[in-house]
């Protein structure tokens, strides 16, 4: 079950947190990277199993465009559909929207999780925001799925 959350929220900040721990180990923020939004437009969900937070995301919703940052689930629950069962719920809940996106760094392998969940590489770049491990740019994809064809 998806319910709305507090971005305070400690399961979601810890479940978070523990996530992209996993992924420092590829790649982290550089000195530009500085939030270019307001947190107030993210609206934070929690995807429960029993009592049990087990996954999460923020959602912003901006001209049709449902944008998703920060998706995890929990390490023990993954390959068991929850992500994808997440995504649907977030179609359903923004059904007035045409489109969901998402950015990934190419070299975490998310890029092929998204794209397994039927979203579309949409556009890729050299980040100015994150640096791989070895100094370099990370390179940043953008993946887009379209709502009106909910076939998650």
């Amino acid at each position: 079950m998806l319910k709305r959350v507090s971005s305070e929220n400690p399961s979601v900040v810890s479940l978070t947190r523990d996530c992209f721990q996993e992924l420092r180990a590829i790649y982290s923020p550089n000195k530009a990277a500085k939030s270019t939004s307001s947190k107030d437009e993210w609206v934070n969900y929690a995807y429960y199993l029993e009592d049990r937070i087990v996954g999460c995301v923020k959602v912003k919703l901006t001209n049709g465009e449902l944008q998703l940052s920060g998706l995890a689930v929990e390490s023990a629950y993954r390959k068991q559909g929850i992500a994808r069962r997440l995504i649907m719920t977030l179609c359903e809940l923004y059904g007035s929207g045409n489109a969901m996106s998402v950015w990934c760094v190419e070299d975490t392998g998310n890029v092929e999780v998204f794209k397994a969940l039927g979203f579309e590489v949409l556009q890729t770049e050299s980040s100015s925001l994150f640096s791989l491990t070895n100094g370099h740019p990370a390179t940043e994809v953008k993946l887009g799925y379209s709502i009106r064809n909910t076939q998650v």
